[in-house]
């Protein structure tokens, strides 16, 4: 399940003012959450050997009552001696957007530039790749060394044609049109700024397409 952020902004800052509490605590700090600082309220201090630390924690834009009430805050805070303010930003995570832009062209190029994949061959007489579409990543790693490992899977659409062209041409043959799933590892690298397989000569891209599921 995956966590939409709006609800991470809802208890960011609570997030955020838990990891204060335990870097500080081990650290030897005690700390306080919404702790009272004169008359203004302060979102969290730490306090050790005579130092108190006063931190403040944003997650999202500032409005001009928060702005003010910040600024109200770190004049007191510097008015007192062995008071340091803090102000902490914290962002929501991200979602990493992964694009391989060739990725397909890779695999169509295996696909239709190699010798047929044997799974597929054996199905007909004469078996010929249609398309090769759905190409969808679900990992990927990047070694030491620079190349990119990736998994994935797609759908590779196949004609099978039962008999020779002859016999197809004069009704004795017979064409079936079918779609199978298949599974993929690659390393790619980069080369003068373009994705492409490692080593090309090398064994560096392996198909596996599941025959015993098929979609007409």
């Amino acid at each position: 399940m995956k966590i939409d952020n709006k609800y991470t902004l809802m208890y960011l800052h609570d997030i955020v003012i838990a990891q204060l509490s335990d870097e500080y605590k081990a650290k030897g700090y005690k700390v306080y959450k919404e702790h009272k600082i004169g008359r203004y309220r302060a979102d969290f201090v730490a306090q050790k050997n005579g130092e108190t630390l006063v931190f403040e924690v944003l997650t999202g834009p500032l409005t001009q009552k928060r702005k003010d009430a910040l600024k109200a805050l770190t004049t007191y805070i510097k008015s007192k001696a062995n008071h340091k303010f803090k102000f902490v930003y914290a962002a929501p995570p991200q979602d990493k957007i992964i694009d391989i832009e060739n990725i397909e062209e890779i695999i169509r190029y295996e696909m239709y530039d190699n010798p047929i994949p044997a799974e597929l061959d054996e199905l007909s007489t004469h078996t010929r790749i249609d398309e090769v579409s759905d190409i969808d990543i679900y990992e990927i790693k990047i070694d030491k060394d620079g190349t990119i490992s990736l998994d994935g899977t797609g759908i590779v659409s196949v004609i099978l044609q039962y008999g020779s062209d002859s016999d197809v041409d004069s009704d004795m043959g017979d064409i079936s049109y079918y779609s199978f799933p298949f599974t993929f590892s690659a390393k790619l690298e980069y080369d003068s700024g373009t994705l492409g397989l490692k080593d090309k000569d090398s064994d560096n891209l392996e198909i596996n397409i599941d025959t015993s599921k098929y979609y007409e």
